[in-house]
């Protein structure tokens, strides 16, 4: 507490800046002085490493950001960092895209030096303390699912931690690529799904970004619902489809009730919309059949990034627990390696 005799000798001082220093004085007896506390909230989006994607706290749950929502803007190789004195303690994080959103593959130029144009108004999202959000993390938002439940589900590894877990870090300790493949592998096919749900709510009338988190709400209620009763997820199914649409329509609805800007727009053509999910059945099972492929070269082409020494190790691990048809591949290049090292 300040003595007598410093309030004093400021009372009898002629300076200007006696008036703050009483200011001053008094804060620190109520404490005012102590230093506010900030925290500083990183990690990285994965759904191939996102560059230009808006990352936020979601303070108040409802997946869209508000004035007072700290947030950053991920780089290149898809990170974001940004420190806030908001209590974020509890709050998902959610990240969207825009017009200058590039998905730019594993970081090491699987999908051109650019990266390729994602599309604006989608979201993804993670729980609070995640340092990964994707489309695997997604699913695990809400808590009504355990981490088991979901892996069991998607046919993970057991062992990864869906909060952390990065399918493109092939430097961290135990990195497998048969687990990071099996995990690209889901994280794609939930993706299709909710890309082209969303997409057709779009056509028929709503505002990319509504049409974007409604659908990612929509396909994840109707994977905890099916989780829930015990049955096997199939996400190309007509079911699984139809399911994840009519729920996807409640959550366009309930987001533009909730706007109170006036910028969210409903889905005004419901024929146009319920007659996609045949055109979505077919674009989802299609997607799914060139995946494997896909991820796989994706994988490996980060893989080849590292040093001869790494490399090596990077190929071997797996190769008990890759399928037969990528094993003949996978020794291919282990024998180019040799011949090159």
């Amino acid at each position: 507490m300040m003595s007598d005799s410093r309030i004093d000798r400021i009372l009898n001082s002629s300076t200007k800046a006696a008036p703050l220093a009483l200011l001053a004085v008094f804060l620190e007896g109520c404490g005012g002085g102590s230093s506010v506390q900030s925290t500083t909230v990183n990690g990285v989006v994965s759904k191939g490493l996102l560059k230009g994607a808006t990352v936020f706290a979601d303070l108040d749950g409802d997946g869209i950001q508000d004035a007072n929502e700290p947030s950053a803007t991920t780089g290149a190789d898809g990170t974001y960092s940004f420190t806030t004195t908001e209590n974020v303690s509890n709050a998902a994080l959610v990240a969207t895209t825009n017009a200058t959103t590039f998905d730019m593959g594993d970081g090491n130029g699987s999908t051109g030096a650019n990266g390729v144009a994602f599309g604006a108004g989608f979201s993804l999202k993670a729980k609070a303390g995640a340092s990964v959000i994707s489309p695997v993390s997604t699913l695990a938002v809400s808590g009504n699912l355990s981490d088991a439940q979901i892996k069991d589900a998607l046919g993970l590894d057991p062992g990864i931690d869906l909060a952390t877990y990065n399918p493109f870090d092939t430097t961290a300790a135990g990195y497998d690529a048969s687990v990071a493949l099996g995990y690209e592998k889901a994280a794609l096919t939930v993706f299709t799904v909710i890309k082209n749900v969303a997409a057709a709510a779009k056509t028929a009338g709503a505002d990319a970004g509504t049409a974007g988190l409604a659908a990612l709400n929509g396909v994840t209620s109707v994977f905890e619902s099916t989780v829930t009763a015990g049955d096997d997820v199939d996400f190309t199914s007509s079911d699984f489809i139809t399911d994840s649409m009519t729920e996807t329509a409640t959550q366009v609805t309930a987001i533009v009730n909730a706007d109170s800007t006036g910028t969210k727009t409903a889905i005004t053509n419901t024929t146009a919309f319920n007659d996609a999910a045949t055109a979505i059945e077919t674009a989802v099972a299609a997607a799914k059949t060139t995946i494997d492929s896909y991820t796989l070269s994706l994988l490996q082409r980060a893989v080849l990034q590292q040093s001869p020494a790494r490399r090596m190790l990077k190929i071997r691990l797996p190769l008990k627990r890759v399928i037969p048809r990528q094993q003949a591949l996978l020794r291919f290049l282990a024998q180019l390696l040799k011949a090159r090292h």
